[in-house]
């Protein structure tokens, strides 16, 4: 096979790759869970999915946080990543 006769491989026959954006609903992100079933202390938050940050989503929603405060008086936060 000749020098000439390989073909290079060219990125404009893949189309133009665009990037989409899309909104995640911060409930979307966590999970809640009493505990103990016979009581409504500690309710425990995790993570929904794979690596949410919990700094960053509790920045993020603390009025969320408060209102389970006031209604639960106590959270415990479990499975998220921190470093």
């Amino acid at each position: 096979m000749k020098k000439e006769d390989a073909q290079v491989p060219s990125l404009k026959k893949l189309g133009t790759i665009t990037r989409k954006t899309f909104k995640v609903s911060q409930d979307t992100l966590i999970e809640t869970e009493q505990l103990l079933p016979e009581s409504s202390i500690p309710l425990v938050v995790k993570p929904a999915i794979a690596g949410v940050d919990l700094l960053e989503w509790a920045a993020s929603n603390k009025e969320a946080i408060e209102a389970l405060l006031l209604k639960h008086r106590a959270l415990l936060f479990r499975n998220f990543n921190v470093n």
